[in-house]
């Protein structure tokens, strides 16, 4: 592991120790009604299923194009997210977003069984701007991403097949967002959310000579992020 790839990790790693630390432990100065409930939002992303079935359009072909081989009508892509809303203050709150999946082009015999597998961390700060409803409206914030991203070729004409890591990727980078979020009933919460960042992108390991499938390069690269979240408030 390259002195970069530690540097970046421990440094994730710590500031999400702080982060879940003032989650759990809030200021002992706060003496709003929300620091005295549970005030948890839990969200699941669902935009998630379009752009899996806009990804199954676009990304074969860009395996043809890097590849020279023939789009895989069977390639598949399943990304989950899940996020929770922890309240601090009357118009402060932290979120934390995890999300993981796989891309799979299944191939046949005469060509390379690819999957591409990816499993992510992104902790963020909000600000309300509303001062008459609570955690509701236009909110403005910060963030933090760690994603690791793991690609494998495997032989399908080898007995037993045989698995090459292609890519070993890691993400570290930040940025800031904004969104706005509402209840369509006291508990049904809805949320838009755009973000915007740039992210330093480490090569963990793999074949240096095989080219990346997706539109990155190793280096600082600029991010940005869609979700429509639809959650349940628990108080």
């Amino acid at each position: 592991m390259n002195k970069r790839n530690t540097f970046y990790k421990n440094t994730f790693r710590n500031i999400l120790l702080i982060f879940i630390g003032l989650v759990i432990f809030p200021s002992a100065h706060a003496q709003s009604d929300t620091a005295k409930k549970l005030g948890l939002v839990v969200k699941v992303d669902i935009l998630d299923p379009v752009r899996d079935v806009f990804d199954i359009i676009v990304i074969p072909n860009q395996l043809h194009e890097i590849y020279n081989i023939s789009p895989d009508p069977y390639f598949k892509r399943q990304i989950f997210s899940v996020s929770a809303e922890k309240f601090i203050g009357q118009n402060t709150s932290a979120q934390l977003t995890s999300y993981f999946g796989y891309e799979s082009e299944p191939g046949n015999f005469s060509q390379f069984h690819f999957y591409h597998h990816i499993v992510g961390i992104m902790p963020e700060a909000k600000y309300y701007f509303s001062k008459t409803k609570q955690h509701n409206g236009l909110y403005t914030g910060a963030y933090l991403i760690y994603e690791h991203d793991l690609s494998v070729e495997i032989n399908p004409a080898a007995f037993p097949p045989i698995g090459t890591i292609n890519n070993n990727y890691n993400f570290y980078g930040g940025g800031v967002l904004g969104g706005f979020q509402y209840y369509l009933i006291k508990k049904i919460a809805i949320e838009f959310q755009l973000g915007v960042g740039l992210a330093d992108i480490v090569r963990a390991g793999g074949m240096p000579n095989i080219p990346v499938v997706l539109d990155y390069n190793t280096g600082i690269n600029l991010i940005g992020s869609a979700n429509i979240n639809l959650g349940y408030k628990f108080d």
